[in-house]
């Protein structure tokens, strides 16, 4: 995994990412479990869509919204288990490779429990999510048949 600044992250999506915003190619809400302990499973089905042999960027974008109810101290101990000290301010974005997949899910989870927002991107940039502070996440892409396989995915985990 790498951890990139703001400035990196901008650089690996700007030759990749979706270049015309199309608001037909944008999906449905999908609202997280009701309950906390059914994230995990959420940030699971997730991945599955988002992890197909490519790297994923996980752009923390909302943070300190919820401050209250944040566990920075779980967030950041993950964190430096890859040898990163830096805060979220100064390297938001998590790139994870191929082979990462639990890495993900777990960085996931934790910014859903955190109520943090933000965005993934896959490296084909074809297909991508927004996740909110406020307990959804919608799909964007080229492809509607890829958000409609996101939402059929993602709506049993749902509230």
């Amino acid at each position: 995994m790498i951890f990139y600044t703001k400035d990196e992250c901008d650089e690996w999506i700007a030759g990749r990412a979706l270049q015309a915003y199309d608001p037909a190619l944008v999906g449905e809400y999908v609202d997280y479990p009701k309950d906390g302990y059914r994230y995990y499973n959420f940030a699971m089905a997730l991945a599955g869509q988002m992890f197909i042999g490519d790297p994923v960027l996980l752009v923390l974008s909302e943070c300190g919204i919820w401050s209250t109810n944040e566990n920075l101290h779980m967030y950041y101990r993950l964190r430096q288990s890859y040898h990163d000290f830096r805060l979220i301010s100064e390297a938001p974005g998590h790139l994870f490779l191929k082979h990462e997949n639990a890495e993900f899910i777990s960085f996931l989870q934790i910014s859903m429990f955190n109520g943090w927002g933000g965005y993934i991107v896959t490296q084909a940039a074809d297909f991508g999510v927004f996740f909110s502070h406020d307990d959804y996440a919608v799909p964007f892409g080229r492809d509607k048949a890829s958000m409609v396989e996101f939402d059929a995915c993602l709506r049993p985990y749902s509230k």
